[in-house]
C-alpha cells in the first residue's frame, strides 16, 4: 500500500507528505518514493480511500484526522449535512449565475444573430 500521507508520531500531526517528511530525513534518496519510500520511526503512513459517495446537492465532505483500522492508517471523512442557509445559498448563486449566462448569451448577439462588430 503507498502512503497518501503521514502522522508525525512524536507530535500527531498531520498531514504530512513525502516532501515534508524528507525536510525531518534528508538522507532519503529522491528516487524512493510511492512504494519505494522507506518506512521510518518517527512518521506513519496514512493510505489514501476514495471520498464517500453522497449526493453532493445536501451533503458535502472534509477530511478529518486518520482512523486506524487493524492496524492500518487511513484517510478519513466527516460527511456534513448542507444547513438551510446554505443550501439556499447555493440556490441563489445558482438562479444568478443562470441569469448571467442568459445575459452574455443575450448581449453576445446582435438581431441578426450575429456576433457585433467592436472595431472602430
Amino acid at each position: 500500500m503507498i502512503a497518501h500521507a503521514f502522522i508525525k508520531k512524536e507530535t500527531n500531526q498531520y498531514p504530512f507528505y513525502e516532501g515534508d517528511v524528507r525536510l525531518h530525513h534528508p538522507h532519503i534518496r529522491e528516487d524512493q518514493t510511492g512504494e519505494s519510500f522507506p518506512e521510518l520511526d518517527t512518521f506513519i503512513p496514512v493510505i489514501y480511500r476514495d471520498p464517500p459517495d453522497i449526493d453532493h446537492s445536501k451533503k458535502y465532505f472534509k477530511e478529518k484526522f486518520p482512523e486506524q483500522i487493524d492496524g492500518v492508517w487511513y484517510v478519513s471523512y466527516e460527511i456534513i449535512d448542507y444547513t438551510q442557509e446554505e443550501l439556499d445559498a447555493i440556490e441563489k448563486f445558482k438562479l444568478e449565475e443562470e441569469k448571467r449566462n442568459l445575459r452574455q448569451r443575450t448581449l453576445g448577439n446582435d438581431a441578426a444573430g450575429s456576433v457585433p462588430s467592436v472595431a472602430g
